[in-house]
Parts: C-alpha cells; sequence; structure tokens
C-alpha cells in the first residue's frame, strides 16, 4: 500500500507546496511521470490560496478535468482513513486533516460539475442533439416515415450510383457498455495489442486474477497495464465487486456502494483496530479503481462511436439526401409539418426547436403522432397544444431519492441511471415549485385555425 498522504514523511518529490508555487508545465511533467505529484497538485489547488491560476485552469481543463476528478476522489478516500486512524490515537492533528478533508469534498463537488458541464457541452456538441434541435431535419424525418416506400426506393437508387451497398455494416446491438467494447473488438472497430502479461491474465484461474486485481488497487504508482485492455475490462470490474462484497464486513462499510462511518471501536483491540482500518483503506482503493474502470470505458466507447460513425458516413449521407428529397417531392407536407413546429422554436419560427421541448419524448411524440395521423389520412388539422396532455408532476427529492435507492438496491436500474433520474426529477420539481410561486396570468381563449385538406394544402 502507498505511503498515506497525510501524516506521513516528505517524500522525494514535488511537495505540496511546490505544486502550488512552481511554474505549471513543471508541475504538469512531474505529474505525467508520478500520480503522488499530480494528486499533490490537486491538493494544493484545494488547500492554497496561492496555487497559481494557471495550475488551477490546467487541472480544470477538458485534457485534464477526469483526472483531477479522480485524483481528489482518491485523495478523500485517503484523507477519511487517516483521519479515522488520528482519531482512534487521540492526535491532535485530526482536527486540521478533517478541515482538510472538507477542501477535498469540497473541491470533489466542483470537480463532479465540470465534469458534468464538459458533458453538457459535448452532448449539444454531437450530431443526434444538433438533429434533434433542428426543425428542418426533424420535419424531414417525419416525411420520410410517411414516406417509407417511396423513401426506400429513392435510398436504393442513391446507394446504386454511389456504388455502395443498400444497407450500412451491421452493428450487433450492446447489453451495456462493456459488450459493447467487446463487440468493437471483434468487429476490429478497436484493435488492442494482446501482449504476453493480457495472455497470461485471460488464462489465469479466477483466484490468480484477482489477486492480480487486489495487489494493483494496492499499488497506485505501480499499476498492471495488462489489467486494463480492452477485453479483461469485464473481469476485472467483476473481480472489484467480488473483493468489495467480501470486505464489506471487515471494513464495517454500509454496503458495497458506501463505506460510511467508522462507529464505536473502543471494545476492539489495537491489532483489531490496525486490521479493521487497513480493510478501510482497501475498500477506499478498490471503490478507487471502480472510479478508474468507468473512466477507461467511456473513453473506448466515445472512441468507438466516433469510428463507427466515419464508417457508416456514406450511407448517412444518402440518408441525408434522401429525406432532402422527400421534401422537394412533397413541398406542402413539408411546408405544413413545419408550420406546426413554429410555436416549438427559440425564438418561436425559428429552425432551432427548444431543447427542453426537443428532448421531452411526451410533447415532442404528441405532436410527431399528430403530424403521422395528418399525412395518413390526408386531413391537415391544426395542432393543438393542450392534446398532449400534462405531464406527470415531479415527486418531492427527498422521496424521490428513497425510490431510487430501492430500485437500485432490488436491481431494477443501475446507480447511474437513479442518478439521471433524480437529476430529471428535481429540475422538474424546482421549476414546478418557482411556478407555483408566480401568480397566474389569464391567458384570453385563441380562436382555432381552419382545417385544410390535402387538396387546399396543395
Amino acid at each position: 500500500m502507498r505511503k498515506s498522504l497525510v501524516p506521513g514523511p516528505r517524500a522525494e518529490l514535488l511537495s505540496v507546496g511546490d505544486c502550488a508555487s512552481r511554474p505549471t508545465q513543471e508541475v504538469a511533467d512531474a505529474s505525467a511521470a508520478s500520480f503522488e505529484v499530480f494528486v499533490r497538485a490537486a491538493l494544493a489547488d484545494a488547500f492554497l490560496r496561492k496555487t497559481r491560476d494557471t495550475t488551477s485552469a490546467w487541472l480544470r481543463s477538458p485534457e485534464m478535468h477526469h483526472d483531477w476528478l479522480d485524483a481528489l476522489t482518491f485523495a478523500a478516500g485517503e484523507l477519511q482513513i487517516a483521519c479515522e486512524r488520528l482519531r482512534y490515537r487521540g492526535d491532535e492533528r485530526l482536527r486540521a486533516n478533517q478541515r482538510r478533508l472538507e477542501q477535498v469534498q469540497t473541491r470533489l463537488a466542483e470537480a463532479r460539475r465540470v465534469r458534468r458541464g464538459y458533458q453538457d457541452e459535448n452532448q449539444r456538441a454531437g450530431r443526434e442533439w444538433q438533429n434533434m434541435c433542428d426543425a428542418v431535419f426533424t420535419a424531414r424525418s417525419w416525411l420520410r416515415g410517411a414516406y417509407g416506400e417511396e423513401a426506400d426506393a429513392v435510398r436504393r437508387a442513391l446507394c446504386a450510383e454511389r456504388g455502395i451497398p443498400e444497407d450500412a455494416p451491421y452493428q450487433e446491438p450492446a447489453r451495456n457498455a462493456l459488450h459493447g467494447i467487446e463487440i468493437a473488438c471483434r468487429a476490429k472497430l478497436i484493435d488492442p495489442l494482446v501482449t504476453a502479461d493480457v495472455a497470461r491474465l485471460m488464462a489465469a484461474p479466477d483466484q490468480a486474477f484477482r489477486l492480480v486485481v487486489a495487489n494493483d488497487a494496492k499499488e497506485q504508482e505501480e499499476r498492471s497495464t495488462a489489467l486494463r485492455h480492452p477485453l479483461l475490462l469485464r473481469r476485472w470490474e467483476a473481480a472489484v465487486h467480488d473483493l468489495l462484497t467480501e470486505l464489506v464486513d471487515r471494513a464495517r462499510a454500509d454496503s458495497t456502494t458506501v463505506l460510511g462511518d467508522l462507529g464505536d471501536i473502543s471494545a476492539l483491540t489495537a491489532q483489531e483496530v490496525y486490521t479493521l482500518l487497513n480493510s478501510r483503506r482497501f475498500y477506499v482503493a478498490l471503490q478507487y479503481r471502480l472510479t478508474e474502470l468507468a473512466r477507461i470505458v467511456r473513453r473506448l466507447t466515445e472512441d468507438c462511436r466516433a469510428r463507427q460513425e466515419r464508417l457508416r458516413a456514406p450511407w448517412y449521407a444518402v440518408e441525408v439526401e434522401v429525406r432532402a428529397e422527400l421534401a422537394r417531392r412533397h413541398p406542402r407536407e413539408y411546408a405544413w409539418i413545419r408550420r406546426q413546429m413554429e410555436p416549438f422554436g427559440t425564438p418561436v419560427g425559428s429552425r432551432s426547436l427548444d431543447p427542453e421541448w426537443a428532448n421531452h419524448s411526451q410533447r415532442r411524440g404528441a405532436l410527431k403522432a399528430h403530424v403521422m395521423r395528418c399525412l395518413a389520412s390526408g386531413v391537415f388539422e391544426p395542432y393543438v397544444q393542450d392534446e398532449r396532455g400534462p405531464a406527470a408532476p415531479a415527486v418531492e427529492p427527498s422521496l424521490f431519492a428513497a425510490q431510487m435507492r430501492r430500485k437500485v438496491a432490488a436491481g431494477e436500474i443501475s446507480l447511474k441511471g437513479a442518478k439521471s433520474r433524480r437529476e430529471r426529477n428535481n429540475r422538474r420539481w424546482r421549476a414546478e415549485q418557482e411556478a407555483r410561486a408566480q401568480p397566474q396570468a389569464q391567458v384570453p381563449p385563441q380562436p382555432q385555425a381552419p382545417t385544410e385538406t390535402r387538396a387546399t394544402a396543395r
């Protein structure tokens, strides 16, 4: 196990103070060579006000913010165990280290917000988000759904003209992110090198493999490169979960995901306390490994998605042209669809759709169902927004959090899915509370527009 961050002798590396005062490039170079130095740089940003602004900006940059979050996660775990050890000894340094732990936890919350901000930014810059908020793309997509046979004929002609098969390369659906990575390896979207160490780990029995995983968690500076091979990620994750399950009782943890407070240990002997604290420290190290694994999976998933998009680019270009051709062949229907979407633009009538509406499946789906019914019947009735029906009210945040905890414990949803649902519910709850607090204005009834038929639309 690596030396504790506090207290302990100063290592022959850049200290926390050095990381605050030295030039950012020097700190970055030293951090690239040692995880210990990078953790100290993160601690300097949390503890010391004299830390260079350029160093703080470097930690929060798009390239380093994931590493910054990982370093703070590791440091928070180390400091928690250090505080427990100092409390047991009655050490006078406990108060100072508790204050440091609070500072690290504050920075950790900021790091999560920074990560979320980058994720939202990347999502908004992605093609899927851009298409969903584009009224032209949406109208053409719905038009394609209404005239499927005609669209398929145009697609076949364009594929033949460009000399590509009619169907894009088949991609096996993935059950989860790890399964998707394994599929990508088989499809050669990812072609990782299988070294001798990787081959040995693949052939290793479960007990030997878990020993490698345990030793890897204990050594931050000497991590197993072979363990991080894409084809070993699933087995690595399972081994970490098995170790955590065995460790819950020995570490007095609340669960395999929450360490919890140490509790009263006055009745334990010194040796029992020593064993307990080491078990809790090992628990924290395993939790950190799960954080690292999630980051590796996220990076590989993004790489796979980007390579898959490049592979399917010719067929995507054909599909775009098919939808544009349908809009040219059916100008009246296309223009009518655009008119129905005008109230949802930002500003009203623009091509850019309101992101909140565009990503609300119930509201967006109600308009789409209305459009498809009218296209099928040939009777073009104006869309009435009340037709979508009121959304179910949000649940009080604490009650919703309890519901999500029960679902996670029952295995009905994942922890990540529960977090996403909780965030959406809390946003809706705040919006509803603000709406109730505002005085309700009387809205005069709007006159209903006359009904169009296919003949009058043309």
